[in-house]
């Protein structure tokens, strides 16, 4: 599992940088993806965390499901990366305002 940093400031699920979700999900659009831009954290959320009963714990170390099949970190939908960051603009709107800062292109 990648230790995840996330710069996406109004995610609901950043605390800090860190996330608090023990998973994510990044979207890479299959093979559609050839660059950082092509992806997103399709985990992003900019409402806010409403599970009043559940602790907003930081996880360092997350489950990272990704889409984006030409990345070379990418194991049959499991991303192998040691680590893995998350950037946006601290104004996103939707998972399509972030990217996966560590999609590396292993097509030719």
């Amino acid at each position: 599992m990648p230790k995840l940093r996330c710069t996406v400031d109004n995610c609901s699920y950043n605390k800090e940088q860190y996330c608090t979700l023990n998973a994510i999900n990044v979207d890479g659009n299959g093979e559609g993806a050839t660059n950082v831009e092509d992806t997103c954290c399709a985990s992003f959320d900019a409402t806010e965390y409403t599970l009043s009963n559940k602790e907003h714990v930081v996880q360092a170390v997350v489950d990272v499901k990704c889409t984006a099949d030409n990345c070379i970190f990418n194991h049959h939908t499991v991303c192998n990366a040691e680590e893995i960051g998350i950037a946006g603009a601290s104004t996103c709107t939707c998972s399509h305002d972030t990217q996966c800062g560590t999609f590396r292109c292993g097509r030719d």
